[in-house]
Order: structure tokens, then C-alpha cells, then sequence
């Protein structure tokens, strides 16, 4: 099945309107349709946003037996469905496309939630793709594979965001905020930690930022309380190793 392109990511959330509403105002997504009751849709309500080409829908159950009401109780907010396209060749096991997704939200409770974590579904040519969870991390909320040492084999990094005031003890624990996984063989992976208690990182991206053929990692940083102000908004993390 050949895949062209992103379609959609769809969330099952608690709240799917705050979601929405958080989205919207601290990410700058606008709204794009909407199903619920109003449009004669019963059991569940569904907002999308969308961002360029990225479309976001979060969806909450308004019936406690509703499947998506069980999902939430079982295992909080998450992605549930990932409609992909043609992304290039994520993990160089072979010439397929491969999809890296995280669950780590932690705007409805700010809780730290033991199954967050990041996961790889392996595209061996035929539906379903194969799913291997990589690694535990609190409040994970975005990775990306590149070619950080030059060696023709991808790693990983992935960054979290758990808001400072919510969670005051982040530095205490000693939560990573920054990690690394090294591709140490084709699939098989090991973790590093690159950085420790400051998680305001909402996302990240990897790229040759200067022209010198070395691959370099971006964060973006964010706070989301009045009064609260950060050192940098955006880090850039040069030549990452562990």
C-alpha cells in the first residue's frame, strides 16, 4: 500500500473542547470542523484543528460506556489513530516508511502518567504495522529520528513538557526532559539522558543548520502561567551525542 502523505492524528481525550481550546490558543491551530449532537452525532464529540498541513482531532465520548470514555479511564489521553503518507524512510532497517509517535499530555490532570512513552510502528509492506514501544518518558511530547553521528544509522531524541507550577518537584526527581537513543544495531536501541528537570520542551526538530553536513537538534520551549518566563524560547543543541 503505498503511503502519500499525512492525513490526520486523532486523539481520545477527556475533554476533547479544552483540548481544543489549548491547542488553539498556545500552539496557534485553528478550528476546522466539528461533530457532536448539533450535527447529529450521539455519542461523542470531535473537534479538528489544523496547522499548514497538520490535522488534530480530538475526540472525548459523552456516554461512560462509550469505548473512548473506557480508553481515557484505562490509559488518560492519547493517540489513537494515525492516518500517514509518504514521510521518507524513518529507520534505515529496510526501504519502508516507518511512523514515530509519542503519548505524553499532561493537560487534563498534570499527573505523571507511567505509561508515557515514546513508540515506533514498523511498516514491514503490509497493515498492521508492527509496534514496539522504545522507551518510558514523562510528559514526552514530541521525537525525531536523524543521522546525529554520520554513521547512516538514525537515532532518536525526544523531549518533554511538564509545566514548572504544576510540577514542582521535576527538578527533585531528576525527570529527563532531553534523551537520547542511540541506534546501536537495526531496531535495537539505548537510552541516554541528555538533560534533566528543565521538561518545557514542546517540541523539537533535527536538521543541518549550518551547511556543514552535521546534523543539529532544535528545541521549542514553552511556559504556560502568567509571570512564568523562560531563558530562551528556542535551544539549539549542536552535534548531539550521548
Amino acid at each position: 500500500m503505498p503511503i502519500d502523505g499525512w492525513d490526520h492524528v486523532e486523539f481520545w481525550v477527556g475533554n476533547a473542547k479544552q483540548s481544543a481550546y489549548f491547542y488553539e490558543h498556545a500552539f496557534g491551530f485553528a478550528p476546522v470542523a466539528y461533530a457532536g449532537p448539533e450535527t447529529g452525532v450521539r455519542d461523542r464529540a470531535s473537534y479538528v484543528l489544523g496547522q499548514g498541513d497538520i490535522r488534530f482531532v480530538f475526540s472525548t465520548a459523552l456516554r461512560e460506556e462509550h469505548e473512548i470514555a473506557r480508553h481515557a479511564v484505562r490509559h488518560g489521553d492519547g493517540v489513537k489513530d494515525i492516518l500517514v503518507a509518504d514521510l521518507g524512510h524513518f529507520l534505515p532497517t529496510d526501504d519502508k516508511v516507518d511512523v514515530l509517535y509519542t503519548n505524553g499530555d499532561v493537560m487534563d490532570s498534570f499527573i505523571l502518567k507511567p505509561y508515557h512513552s515514546v513508540q515506533w510502528l514498523e511498516n514491514r509492506g503490509k497493515f498492521p504495522f508492527v509496534h514496539h514501544p522504545l522507551t518510558r518518558m514523562y510528559g514526552v511530547h514530541r521525537a525525531v529520528a536523524a543521522d546525529f553521528r554520520g554513521t547512516g544509522r538514525k537515532d532518536i531524541v525526544a523531549v518533554s513538557f511538564l509545566p514548572a507550577r504544576k510540577f514542582r518537584r521535576r527538578r527533585a526527581m531528576k525527570l529527563d526532559s532531553v534523551i537520547y537513543l542511540q541506534q546501536t544495531r537495526p531496531g535495537k536501541f539505548v537510552r541516554y539522558s541528555l538533560e534533566q528537570g528543565t521538561c518545557d520542551h514542546v517540541t523539537c526538530a533535527a536538521g543541518d543548520l549550518y551547511g556543514d553536513g552535521n546534523i543539529h537538534l532544535v528545541t521549542g520551549n514553552f511556559c504556560m502561567e502568567r509571570g512564568e518566563t523562560l531563558k530562551d524560547s528556542i535551544t539549539i543543541w549542536e552535534k548531539v551525542s550521548p
